[in-house]
């Protein structure tokens, strides 16, 4: 089976499917999938080619499939010959599929009464002026493992930062 015949039968597969007959199980449906949700702006970072077909389409969260993942979110390889937009604050009931980067179809499926979808507002790390961008770099990837890992033990390199990067953290909440 090519490729593009396997996208087109997941594509399908979500317009026929009664497991996806609503926005919330469609998003519970991919991510056993290992999908997960990436805002344009980083799919184009990592340097995938993304057209966005209009200017509403900004405000859309894609589910992607995930291939690998690495201790560098960065480097993690994905699949992002289909993505799957949802408007996240239930302002549409479109679902966006994107095929090979660019607007294939959408779907109409609503968001089931009652839903609330709650993420964690979560704020950019901050760091001390004069740590180097190597450095934080090295320091992120070390966190990293340790979020993943709390076993692994931590370098003198990171516990040299963690106050200074704690205490920056406290004073910008």
């Amino acid at each position: 089976m090519s490729n593009d015949s396997k996208y087109l039968e997941l594509i399908n597969e979500l317009h026929t499917s009664k497991r996806c007959d609503n926005q919330l199980r469609l998003i519970s449906y991919l991510k056993e999938r290992d999908y997960k949700f990436f805002q344009a702006s980083f799919i184009k970072e990592v340097g995938f080619s993304l057209e966005l077909k209009k200017k509403s389409h900004k405000k859309f969260i894609f589910l992607t499939r995930v291939l690998q993942e690495t201790t560098n979110p960065l480097k993690d390889r994905y699949d992002f010959n289909v993505l799957v937009g949802i408007c996240l604050d239930h302002s549409t009931d479109k679902v966006l599929i994107y095929l090979e980067g660019k607007y294939y179809t959408s779907l109409s499926l609503g968001w089931p009464l009652d839903t609330k979808v709650n993420f964690k507002s979560v704020k950019g790390r901050k760091f001390p002026k004069e740590m180097s961008l190597d450095d934080r770099f090295k320091w992120r990837q070390e966190d990293y493992k340790l979020i993943r890992d709390p076993r692994i033990k931590s370098s003198d390199f990171y516990n040299e930062w963690a106050p200074k990067i704690k205490e920056l953290q406290e004073e910008s909440k």
